[in-house]
């Protein structure tokens, strides 16, 4: 689906989701089940979070590994929430939109994180850190030499943030220098 049909569709679901008495149905015939989902999770976002802005990049920049994984540094990127439990906690409500970010070392141990996001359940991230941010994996990796080694700097971010301006003018901007900074290759994201 290209973005023009995308943004087509997500309208038409809006517009009739706002002219809806009753629960929203909708008589369309999606390309598959994940479309719908998506569909319906915008409508959702909309009408639940009053500053949702939905952004859709035009151009995904992939780029190819130049070197191979054994002589890569890899970083870890979570949006579940996680930060050390010293640093300040984020913003929860998702209207208030926390776009910062937290620093997240590479060597902390289970006991010094802690979990804001009030999204999804986090009881069992809370008991083993690695469900959400698996940095003891990344650390059993480079010891088996699948990676080069693993990054000084790793990040922990919100997954609610229903306005993404601070997110793609101020947070990924100091992300990226970081990564820049640590000659990182590659980043594992991983969501709550």
């Amino acid at each position: 689906i290209n973005r023009h049909e995308l943004e087509k569709k997500i309208k038409l679901w809006i517009d009739l989701e706002a002219q809806s008495d009753g629960p929203f149905e909708i008589v369309y015939e999606f390309i598959n089940d994940r479309e719908e989902k998506f569909a319906r999770w915008i409508v959702m976002a909309n009408a639940v979070h009053e500053k949702f802005q939905f952004s859709m990049n035009d151009e995904i920049a992939w780029h190819e590994f130049k070197k191979p994984l054994n002589e890569s540094r890899i970083s870890l990127l979570t949006t579940a929430g996680v930060r050390h439990k010293s640093d300040k906690p984020f913003i929860t409500d998702c209207e208030n939109t926390d776009s910062s970010h937290r620093m997240l070392s590479k060597n902390s141990s289970n006991k010094d994180f802690a979990i804001d996001h009030l999204h999804y359940d986090h009881r069992q991230a809370d008991q083993d850190i690695n469900c959400v941010f698996p940095i003891d994996a990344l650390h059993v990796l480079h010891q088996e030499g699948v990676i080069g080694s693993v990054a000084n700097h790793h990040f922990g971010l919100m997954g609610c943030i229903s306005n993404t301006d601070l997110l793609i003018k101020k947070t990924i901007p100091e992300i990226m220098n970081t990564l820049v900074e640590d000659s990182v290759d590659c980043v594992v994201l991983t969501p709550g």
